[in-house]
């Protein structure tokens, strides 16, 4: 018998205009432009932080999710993630991880 695990992959796809996940549901997630580019990688309620204020004039249209409900797990996958883009980005995070205009580390 073989044994693999799988990290979360934001399996787990919906829309900004009509999000199909529940109020509670909890994990990491990204937000894709029209160009299907990731513009923001985060963790905590899905639902919540997708109503956030500041987000409103965010330029992304899909959401991609996993949900995972132990907040270490969360940290650990959301940096994962965060890691995983800027090496594939020369260092740069996804557009909306920034704070006043300077990459977040």
């Amino acid at each position: 018998m073989w044994e693999a695990t799988l990290h979360p992959s934001f399996e787990n796809s919906t829309t900004r205009k009509t999000p199909s996940f529940n109020s509670n549901d909890v994990g990491i997630y990204r937000y894709l432009n029209n160009s299907k580019q990731v513009v923001y990688i985060g963790m905590g309620n899905i639902r919540q932080r997708l109503k956030s204020k500041e987000r409103d004039d965010w330029d992304f249209n899909e959401i991609q999710y996993s949900l995972i409900t132990e907040k270490d797990h969360q940290i650990k996958w959301e940096s994962f993630w965060l890691d995983r883009y800027k090496l594939e980005n020369k260092g740069k995070l996804p557009l909306y991880n920034k704070v006043s205009g300077i990459d977040s580390e």
